[in-house]
């Protein structure tokens, strides 16, 4: 549930609801930075056919790193369970 809720706040500052321009300048600086807004972003530009890699390299950073934070939790679960 949380996952959900916090997936609807991404969306909603990035501009999949409305348009980034309707929020502030501070808003929209930080929707360009979450992986929504790059994705959405990434989107757009795909659509008119205009492609850049950063946007998908940024993407894979991000999932690197919350994968590697996976790993370390569940290396310290592990550890905690087996004493």
């Amino acid at each position: 549930l949380l996952q959900f809720f916090a997936l609807l706040a991404l969306c909603f500052v990035s501009g999949c609801f409305y348009p980034v321009t309707f929020f502030p300048d501070s808003i929209q600086t930080l929707a360009a930075y979450l992986p929504t807004g790059i994705a959405r972003s990434q989107l757009a530009e795909s659509f008119v056919g205009v492609s850049h890699m950063d946007g998908a390299l940024m993407l894979l950073g991000y999932g690197g790193v919350f994968f590697g934070i996976a790993v370390l939790i569940r290396k310290a679960k592990v550890a905690f369970v087996r004493g």
